[in-house]
């Protein structure tokens, strides 16, 4: 019983030194943010337009007022759209009948994909409940 106690926390200790914090990801996302452009939402189509990321939400919004923002623990998906470069992340909520989304496009294939990961990853941690794309 005692060797079996040690092999539970020695497994758990791995896990846990392995696991990205918060922080981690939060700086991680805001470092490769400079990859990011043509970002876009519903709301979100004109003018010089930017992303935010905190450790409360995404906010996407331009310099003519309109903005679109998502928090963390309301991200239903994050994925890559038809368009390979373009990233859509959506949320639970909606506008005009359709889910809250913001777009945003990465030139680097191998980013896109850590990228997503580093989202989904920080929405997890953040209590989102993701959609899984295994289940059937």
């Amino acid at each position: 019983m005692k060797n079996l106690l040690i092999l539970i926390l020695l497994f758990f200790s791995f896990v846990w030194v392995n696991a990205q914090t918060e922080e981690q990801t939060l700086e991680w996302l805001n470092t490769k943010k400079a990859e990011v452009y043509d970002v876009s939402s519903i709301t979100v189509q004109e003018g010089a337009r930017r992303l935010e990321i905190n450790g409360d939400i995404l906010h996407a919004y331009s310099d003519n007022g309109a903005y679109t923002k998502i928090n963390w623990s309301g991200i239903k998906d994050v994925s890559k759209t038809d368009t390979k470069s373009q990233i859509v992340i959506i949320s639970n909520t909606m506008y005009n009948g359709l889910n809250t989304c913001i777009f945003f496009k990465i030139d680097n294939p191998e980013l896109i994909e850590k990228y997503i990961k580093a989202l989904r990853h920080m929405a997890t941690l953040k209590g989102a409940k993701m959609i899984d794309d295994d289940l059937f």
